[in-house]
């Protein structure tokens, strides 16, 4: 994720409040989606950066931290830096809630398996470091759990699926170790069928690890197309990403303000 800040435009802001103000959201974070009986509570993370943002908890929203600076500036990533990793833990100190892990430079899928498994082997030694270090938080990976992918998904590449499905099994052991699923479901192209096809695949291979699976949401086209960059979602499109999420998933955590990339 880039963590530069987006300065929304009055007409931007309005938008995005009067979306995320839709949301039936109780002031403990949870989401009523029907009755208990037939659905779970929903809950619903904030972990957005627009600048001049509100302050959510009044619409009930729930506080996030995030876990990026584990290595010098100019050093490697290909290794665990243990100093790092442990103070960057450290200034969550007191901190109670969810905390999400950015790393997205160690890769599992379609590598050879030495790669896979050494990059396995790290995402587990990070998350024990932070896990020692920070009791009293719920960990998760951002958008490890399960790998990333669309067009196989989308064009139904049976090869390429199944070496998604065996990445996704690999990574059990990683599963172990962190407390809550954290998949990244954010919407490339204004296509709402794709998404959902997307989504559906990658939430369920998210329940493989047994654990709450809050999916990642980004209420604009995360997107290099220059028709589609920093434009937020049709209300429609985002309505259906919300309802599909509360349909397989126990939450969301909400995302927004980068400038460019993808995340």
């Amino acid at each position: 994720m880039n963590n530069n800040v987006l300065i929304c435009s009055s007409r931007q802001r309005a938008g995005l409040w009067l979306m995320l103000a839709a949301l039936p959201i109780a002031p403990n974070g949870l989401a009523d989606t029907g009755s208990i009986a037939e659905k779970h509570l929903f809950k619903v993370y904030d972990s957005l950066i627009y600048r001049h943002k509100p302050d959510l908890r009044s619409l009930g929203l729930l506080p996030t931290r995030d876990l990026a600076r584990f290595w010098p500036k100019g050093a490697s990533r290909d290794g665990v830096d243990e100093v790092y990793v442990r103070n960057e833990a450290k200034r969550l100190n007191g901190y109670r809630g969810l905390v999400y892990i950015d790393i997205e430079n160690w890769p599992v899928y379609d590598v050879p398996d030495r790669i896979a498994q050494a990059s396995i082997a790290k995402f587990v030694e990070v998350a024990d470091i932070v896990h020692f270090n920070t009791a009293n938080c719920q960990i998760a990976y951002y958008g490890v759990l399960p790998d990333r992918i669309y067009w196989p998904i989308i064009q139904k590449d049976e090869k390429a699926l199944n070496k998604w499905h065996v990445a996704n099994q690999q990574m059990d052991v990683i599963g172990a170790h962190v407390d809550i699923i954290a998949p990244s479901l954010y919407t490339f192209y204004d296509d709402p069928k794709g998404w959902r096809l997307y989504a559906e695949a990658m939430l369920i291979q998210a329940r493989r690890y047994h654990k709450p699976v809050y999916a990642f949401l980004w209420p604009e086209f995360a997107s290099n197309e220059p028709a589609l960059q920093h434009k937020q979602l049709p209300a429609n499109s985002w309505k259906g990403e919300l309802d599909c999420c509360r349909e397989f998933a126990d939450g969301v955590v909400l995302w927004g303000g980068v400038v460019g990339g993808v995340g």
